[in-house]
């Protein structure tokens, strides 16, 4: 069953605010030219679309105005909400802030799940990019843990039958580049180990208790699909949104 999504809290799970959104917006736009209001407006509604922001509508006449107090923006022709705005030279500067502060940070989160989405579709030729801890723990909060780990063990028990959770950890590392708790992993294990469950498994020996073995169960073998589309469902959402606000800053994303 797919799990349900929460689109509407991605941007603020980056960072970046309903308001930052729509700065980011304007900024973007204006940086082409010159507009008017009303044509502004329409383009801000288009892009919120696209981001599913429908909730921030309310907040587009709140923070134009604030803008322009701000000095961001400028009217050059116009009033009420037939003004004409164009961008100001603190308004570039302000921009070029949100790029410093956030354009690194999405472009990792960007590549990160595109790495994943391309993995998760056969093809493991797109590198994940290397990630901080505090930028792991964000990709974290963006994603689901659990049904990526979950798919991720069940797909390493797929191909290599018997796998260690020491083993599945490293693995994490040098493919992904991506650190999972060893203390979360164990415990996700044991929610999903058993007989009728989607993994089995046995110490390779009884007395010593070197290592303990995983194997695929037929569950497992029929969860692991479900938990692919979960993954991927999730992996493109956040995929999707650090695009577009990738492409605020005027970068192209394929």
């Amino acid at each position: 069953m797919p799990i349900k999504k929460n689109p509407v809290n991605a941007p603020d799970r980056l960072g970046i605010s309903k308001v930052d959104l729509l700065y980011l917006i304007v900024f973007h736009q204006l940086a082409k030219g010159s507009m008017s209001s009303k044509d502004l407006i329409d383009v801000i509604k288009a892009d919120l679309a696209a981001f599913d922001q429908k909730r921030a509508l309310s907040h587009i006449y709140d923070v134009l105005q604030s803008m322009e107090s701000f000095g961001w923006i400028a009217n050059l022709d116009g009033r009420g909400r037939n003004k004409t705005f164009g961008l100001t030279e603190s308004g570039n500067a302000k921009m070029k802030w949100f790029e410093s502060t956030y354009l690194e940070t999405v472009n990792k989160m960007y590549e990160m799940t595109k790495h994943f989405v391309r993995y998760l579709q056969g093809d493991p030729t797109h590198p994940a990019p290397e990630l901080t801890d505090e930028e792991i723990k964000l990709l974290n909060r963006m994603i689901s843990v659990k049904h990526t780990v979950r798919y991720l063990f069940l797909d390493m028990l797929d191909h290599k039958q018997n796998v260690t959770g020491k083993q599945f950890l490293e693995t994490m590392e040098q493919v992904h580049r991506w650190k999972v708790n060893d203390a979360y992993l164990y415990q996700l294990l044991r929610s999903i180990e058993g007989p009728e469950g989607w993994v089995v498994g046995d110490w390779d020996d009884n007395r010593r208790r070197n290592a303990f073995y995983y194997r695929l169960t037929p569950e497992g073998k029929r969860m692991m699909p479900i938990e692919g589309e979960n993954t991927d469902s999730l992996m493109k959402d956040v995929m999707k949104y650090t695009g577009n606000i990738l492409r605020l800053f005027g970068k192209r994303v394929s």
